[in-house]
């Protein structure tokens, strides 16, 4: 990702370790016949989600990377969406597909909302805002409680209850919660929730993914030394998101399935400190929270925390010769976790 702060994200020790985190992925590699030289890759995935308010099983493209040598090469591009039907076999029973793009990658954005000939119709949904916290802003207000064996039928009926109301969140599944082992990151036990007169009113998760997935400061454009560290100094005194070395990781987690059973701005502070407050207890120094751009607390959250924000476009994606899906105005927040 190259802008004022050039960031890569990696996958280490393998790739795949990161692949099929809630549903089925495929990750398809192109090359160039003549050369045999790799080309470009990306990533599909069938997955449980929301769509219109009801659990649907959807497609989602993601991890699209092409070598700069093969960008203006057209034909690449719409040969590596051709093989989706050729090797997602589930490809003609999903009716809807969305993706997600970087607000301020416009030049790729303008290339996939062209609407070429051959290729998939990108259409904006909605925008994502991804918000990167400051863990020492945490607090513990003794309010949460790790979740057990016993609180899964409750905690997915309340997550999905109050996830429903966003286009492509995702749909929690009893059998999901039982299988998490921690060889990914995340147990049962990194589930949060808030009990009040028996049922649950908040629930979220800490996902440490840095196990398969990091992210790597590679270098900062017009930024000299001296003046990262004037910043630092200033980000350490006020709880604010330090600029890490060239060369390190940002150590973070997602707060992940975030939901609260109403808009109380008082108890949304009180739940996200008493996240930020566990989350450092894993020894991350921030927390990831992705929010719809529409969410009523999202502004709140803002000017409480103090994050660095990313915003991001989620759009549809309609495969050549189908119809169009049709959303019903929804506001759209898929869980970034699992993009």
């Amino acid at each position: 990702m190259d802008s004022w702060i050039q960031l890569t994200t990696e996958r280490e020790p393998c790739y795949f370790d990161g692949e099929s985190l809630m549903g089925i992925s495929w990750t398809v590699i192109g090359y160039q016949q003549e050369s045999h030289e790799l080309a470009g890759m990306f990533s599909c995935g069938i997955v449980p989600v929301h769509v219109n308010g009801l659990p649907e099983i959807a497609g989602y493209l993601g991890e699209l990377r092409i070598d700069p040598r093969f960008r203006h090469r057209i034909r690449l591009m719409k040969a590596g969406f051709r093989s989706i039907g050729l090797l997602v076999p589930e490809m003609a029973s999903v009716s809807a597909w969305f993706t997600s793009l970087a607000s301020e990658n416009i030049r790729a954005r303008r290339l996939l909302e062209a609407r070429l000939r051959d290729m998939p119709r990108y259409q904006p949904a909605g925008e994502m805002e991804t918000m990167v916290i400051d863990v020492r802003r945490g607090k513990n207000h003794g309010l949460l409680q790790p979740a057990s064996s016993e609180d899964i039928d409750d905690l997915v009926e309340f997550y999905n209850r109050k996830a429903s109301v966003y286009q492509f969140s995702p749909v929690l599944q009893p059998q999901w919660l039982r299988a998490l082992s921690g060889d990914r990151g995340l147990r049962l036990q990194d589930f949060f929730i808030l009990r009040k007169e028996g049922s649950v009113k908040a629930a979220f998760a800490l996902w440490d993914q840095r196990v398969f997935r990091q992210t790597v400061c590679r270098g900062y454009r017009h930024l000299p030394g001296f003046f990262r560290g004037l910043y630092n100094l200033y980000a350490s005194c006020f709880r604010r998101i330090r600029l890490p070395d060239v060369g390190s990781r940002l150590e973070h987690l997602f707060l992940a399935f975030f939901a609260l059973n109403d808009m109380n701005e008082a108890l949304c502070l009180e739940i996200v400190q008493e996240a930020l407050f566990h989350a450092q207890r894993k020894s991350v120094d921030a927390a990831v929270l992705g929010l719809s751009a529409q969410h009523p607390l999202g502004a709140y959250i803002r000017q409480k925390f103090k994050p660095v924000v990313y915003r991001s476009c989620i759009e549809t994606v309609t495969m050549p010769d189908r119809e169009e899906v049709v959303l019903n105005g929804l506001s759209t927040q898929p869980e970034i976790a699992l993009l």
